[in-house]
Order: structure tokens, then C-alpha cells, then sequence
């Protein structure tokens, strides 16, 4: 099987490298990093990502009004949000992510959505 390519959004730097370092012994290839929404859309675009990691609240365009506009994408989308609220999960899911971790971010989590990443792909 091919590496995962990924795409990490999110507005805070930290967060961005911690989910980084957590991916980086995971047999994956980070392709690209967006410090807000509007980027986050120009790579998606550009480097058609099979997992992109969106952190819900980001300057111009957020994570939930991204899933709706790549959902024909076919892109495994998975929120990162400090609100772990249920409605809030349930919003993500019906639009179209595949994937919630809520901040603060643990390694088992992220690990957790690249083996349902891996395992979607091979019941295909």
C-alpha cells in the first residue's frame, strides 16, 4: 500500500507541529501545512491530499465550512477541535468528516485515524 498523503490545517503553529511529530513514525507523507482556511483550500486543490487533519475554528474559512466544499473530494477529513461537544462532533460527521480528535491532542488518537484511514482503503 501506498503512504498516506497528508495535509495538517490548523491556525496554531504548536498544534500543527505536534500532530506532525506524531505522524512522522507512521509510514505517512506530510505533503503540506495551512495556516488558515483559505490556504488550506488552495492545497487541497493543489496537492490532493488523502488525509487532511482541519481544525474547526481557523481565520477566513473554517474546518466544518471546508468539509462541505471538498465533500465530492473523496478526502478522508478528520476535525481537530478544543469543543468536544456532541453536537458539535455530530455537525463534523454529518458534513462529512470521517475523524474527531479533541484538543488537546494525544498520539493514540492520531495513530487511531491512520489504522481506520488504512483499514478504509483496504476494503476497497
Amino acid at each position: 500500500m501506498t503512504q498516506p498523503r497528508i495535509l495538517i490545517a490548523d491556525d496554531i503553529e504548536d498544534i500543527r507541529d505536534l500532530i506532525r511529530i506524531y505522524l512522522e513514525d507512521l509510514n505517512v507523507d506530510i505533503i503540506g501545512e495551512a495556516i488558515d482556511g483559505n490556504v488550506a483550500l488552495e492545497l487541497i486543490d493543489s496537492l490532493q491530499p488523502d488525509i487532511v487533519f482541519l481544525d474547526i475554528q481557523m481565520p477566513d474559512v473554517t474546518g466544518l465550512e471546508i468539509l462541505e466544499l471538498i465533500k465530492e473530494k473523496n478526502i478522508f477529513s478528520v476535525i481537530v477541535s478544543g469543543d468536544g461537544d456532541f453536537n458539535t462532533i455530530k455537525t463534523a460527521m454529518d458534513k462529512g468528516a470521517q475523524g474527531f480528535i479533541v484538543k488537546p491532542i494525544i498520539e493514540e488518537k492520531v495513530v487511531q485515524i491512520i489504522k481506520k484511514y488504512n483499514s478504509s482503503k483496504n476494503m476497497k
